[in-house]
């Protein structure tokens, strides 16, 4: 395998996101990826969460939202109403950016922010009849959407890579 600069490795990430052709035909490996990406571990996984992400933001753009949106809708229906600064963290985000999808989820009516009644300084954002009615209505959608992307897994195959993503996750995490 040829050395791959970050440079040369972002700059096709970038053209493959914005669907501009970064390569040739006759430059794609088997995997119609170039050759010298196909065994580079951090590709893989970028390139399969970016295809993931496209799918699920299919389910969600209509409304004017991003999975990422969704992500955070259904941390407040399962965990009630939460601070602010608490879901930045939760979430390992900057809160500025955290606080834009809440913003935009509150122009929405999906959900509401509040005085926290155990701390008058924060506020508290609460999932709305709004927000938990698109969640009722998206997460079998969202769900679809995962089994599509996963279906040439088997199940034991979508199991496996299920366990072996949360292992990562939480020895990086």
């Amino acid at each position: 395998m040829q050395n791959v600069s970050i440079a040369e490795y972002l700059t096709y990430c970038v053209f493959s996101l914005t669907g501009k052709p970064s390569i040739s035909e006759s430059a794609t490996g088997t995997l119609g990826l170039p050759s010298e990406f196909e065994d580079y571990l951090a590709f893989s996984p970028i390139k399969t969460t970016l295809f993931l992400i496209e799918r699920l933001s299919q389910v969600t753009a209509p409304d004017g939202l991003t999975p990422r949106h969704f992500g955070l809708l259904r941390l407040l229906h399962n965990r009630g109403p939460m601070r602010q600064t608490d879901i930045a963290e939760l979430l390992r985000g900057d809160r500025t950016t955290v606080m834009q999808f809440i913003d935009h989820l509150e122009r929405l009516d999906m959900v509401v922010r509040e005085r926290d009644p155990d701390d008058r300084r924060a506020n508290a954002v609460t999932l709305t009849a709004k927000g938990r009615n698109y969640l009722e209505t998206n997460m079998p959608r969202m769900a679809l959407a995962e089994d599509e992307f996963l279906e040439p897994l088997s199940p034991s195959e979508r199991k496996r890579l299920k366990s072996l993503v949360k292992k990562l996750l939480v020895a990086h995490w």
